[in-house]
Parts: structure tokens; sequence; C-alpha cells
């Protein structure tokens, strides 16, 4: 009976999982929260000591990966979606159908977890905020910065999965300047793109200007040469897979002293594209009803327009099999 009480008696002495002490207090604390209660010294209730260990984040939690511009230069990533293909726990998808739009995950979190912003400024759209990655243009970005994971409350709501923050330029000389014009091709050599980009900047002692202007012109992409052609599509160039986007960025900032900042910008996006049709679903006006499994697409374009780009295509394949090309 004696061996049994020593025993307890060193249970109470040893750190377990009851409540903790507050330091340099005679408090018990609630274990897990910080807060201390009065103790009673009349209770029952007999309770272990806990080893509280705390420690100080120097940064945000989550993941952050950083894409430079001299990495989309040198792989001539023209668009945010494309630019974003290379970062580990993202994903590039496409809504299809009629939307046609490029979508991002960022560890499986799509555009309404994981927002998008322009030099910390959330890009809302009105209607429906359905973002399309596509349409952002990449020449006039300094960086892409990626939060994977955690977000502060502070960068706005919707942040559960991550955030995406595109950095534009800023001077750094007395005066600079830079132009690029680009061609796009594709498989089969023929120009199917057309890029431009223009920015001058000046930075002086107390001020400094940046303007940016680029546009890029697509006719869409050309399909596997083994495709065989359907009444939806013929051969070569897909269908209705055009886009046109252009962007215009001009900032002015104000520096009166070494730690203050003053920044006024401007941004005018534009964007338009096609929607391709789907080449196993039937369109009326082109193709035969449809069949077990299947139904109509929504009609995007002219059923005569359809026919037209469909025998302009299968003319165009079969003058170039006579030739010999």
């Amino acid at each position: 009976m004696t061996r049994g009480l020593f025993a307890l008696a060193l249970a109470g002495l040893m750190p377990g999982a009851g409540m903790a002490q507050a330091p340099g207090t005679g408090m018990a604390q609630e274990p897990g929260t910080g807060m201390a209660e009065d103790a009673d010294p009349a209770s029952p209730v007999f309770t272990l000591g806990t080893v509280v260990i705390t420690g100080k984040a120097e940064a945000q939690g989550g993941t952050a990966t950083t894409v430079s511009s001299e990495e989309i230069a040198r792989q001539n990533r023209l668009t945010l979606d494309d630019a974003l293909a290379v970062v580990p726990g993202v994903e590039i998808g496409n809504t299809g159908g009629s939307r046609n739009e490029r979508l991002v995950f960022v560890r499986g979190f799509d555009r309404f977890q994981a927002p998008l912003s322009i030099d910390g400024i959330r890009v809302y759209l009105p209607a429906d905020n359905r973002l399309d990655y596509g349409r952002f243009l990449t020449p006039d970005l300094a960086e892409i910065q990626v939060q994977k994971g955690y977000v502060s409350v502070l960068n706005g709501p919707g942040g559960m999965g991550g955030a995406i923050n595109l950095v534009t330029r800023q001077p750094t000389q007395p005066f600079e300047g830079e132009a690029r014009l680009g061609v796009e091709a594709g498989n089969r050599g023929n120009i199917s793109g057309r890029s431009g980009y223009v920015s001058l900047g000046t930075k002086q002692e107390q001020f400094w200007l940046q303007g940016s202007y680029l546009k890029r012109d697509s006719d869409g992409f050309y399909l596997s040469r083994d495709f065989q052609p359907r009444p939806q599509q013929g051969a070569g160039l897909r269908d209705y897979s055009d886009s046109e986007d252009s962007r215009l960025n001009l900032k002015a900032g104000w520096t009166p002293n070494a730690t203050d900042e003053y920044v006024l910008s401007y941004t005018r996006q534009t964007g338009q594209k096609n929607a391709p049709y789907n080449v196993d679903q039937p369109i009326r006006g082109v193709t035969d009803e449809p069949g077990e499994g299947q139904s109509w697409q929504r009609v995007m374009h002219k059923p005569e327009d359809v026919q037209r780009a469909v025998r302009q295509l299968g003319s165009l394949k079969s003058a170039r099999q006579r030739i010999g090309t």
C-alpha cells in the first residue's frame, strides 16, 4: 500500500497531459489556450503539468514560388496559363464548351479559392468572376508570385488554396526602353500568331514613370497531321480557336524620401476569342441528327460559316496532296 502511494506522488511531479501552470504564477492554465484560471486549493481534481513550446513565425505560412521575367522570356511563354504550367503544385485546364476558358488550379483549388491580383490589387469580373487565365499576357511582367496553401486574410477573401500576384515592371535607369516583335508557327510551319511589345520608363531622383503596351493576335493552333477531317472540323488549323488580346499599363511613382512611395497606376486589358466545336457531337445544319448518347451542340456561329470553313480547309488539304506537300 505504501508503494502505491509513493508512485502517485512521483506522477504528480512529472510533466503530463493535465493543466499547465502559468509561468511565475500559482494559476492553472488551460492546455492549448494560454488562458489561466484561478487554482482552487480545495479542489479534489488532480492535475499534471504540461510543457508548452512557443515560437515566432518569420514569414507567411504555406509555400511560395516565383517565376521571373527571365524564365518567361527564355521559354517564350506569352500567356499566364502557359507561364504557370512549370510551377510545382499548379495544374492547367480548360472549361471547354462555349466559354472556352483557361483554368489554373493551385494544389487542386480553382480560381474561386486562389484569387488573382495585379500589383497586389485583386482582379474581379462584375458578372460571375470567372477569370480566363489565357487572356493575361506576360511580356510586361517583372515576376509572377504564387502562394500555395495558407494566405493571410489581409489579402482579402477567397484565398483558401493560395493566391497569384502579377508584378509589373518598374524602371531602374534614368531612361530605359524595350521593344519586341514575335511570330508563332504551327506544326506545318505556317505563321499562326503575331505579337508585339513596347516599354518605356524613366527613374529620376524623386519620381519615376513607366508605360507599356502589348498585343497578341493568334489564328489558333494546328491539329495533328493524323487527324481525320469530319463535318465538324477540317484538317490543319483548328476552327474557331483564334484569339486577340492587348494590355496597356501606365504607372507614375513619387518618392519624396527614402521610406515613402506613392504610385498611381492604370491598366486596360481587352481580349476576345472564339470557341471550337466538339468534333464528336453534332451541329445543327452541318451534321446528321444526334445518335445514341449525343446531343446538339450550342450553335455559336452560323451553320454556313462552319460549312464554309470545313470546305476551305478540305480544299487546301487536297491541293497540298496534289503538289506533294
